[in-house]
């Protein structure tokens, strides 16, 4: 009745232009197996800080910040990523700063 990733997923990005060697965005906070095991059965949060409750978590970055890093790179105007991804005004970061523009 649900899925096991939440809202979360991991990109890997290569090729000339990426800013390599480092990663970008945080992991999450996690308690030990016994904490989640007992808040679980409860519906409390269980992964710490970053957790809304039920193992449900708010992602850090969104895929428009991401897919707006990549358009930026490929050409497109501040006008045009504004109009393929109109979500991207929800967040304080347009640019997740991994590609060399």
């Amino acid at each position: 009745d649900g899925t096991d990733h939440a809202w979360s997923s991991d990109y890997m990005v290569m090729g000339n232009p990426v800013i390599g060697g480092r990663s970008h965005g945080s992991s999450i906070d996690l308690f030990s197996s016994n904490e989640i095991g007992t808040l679980a059965s409860t519906g409390e949060k269980i992964f710490g800080t970053t957790d809304v409750g039920s193992g449900r978590f708010i992602p850090e970055s969104s895929v428009e910040q991401y897919g707006a890093s990549f358009a930026r790179w490929m050409g497109l105007s501040e006008t045009e990523i504004d109009v393929v991804f109109p979500g991207l005004s929800n967040f304080n970061r347009r640019d997740l700063g991994f590609i060399r523009v």
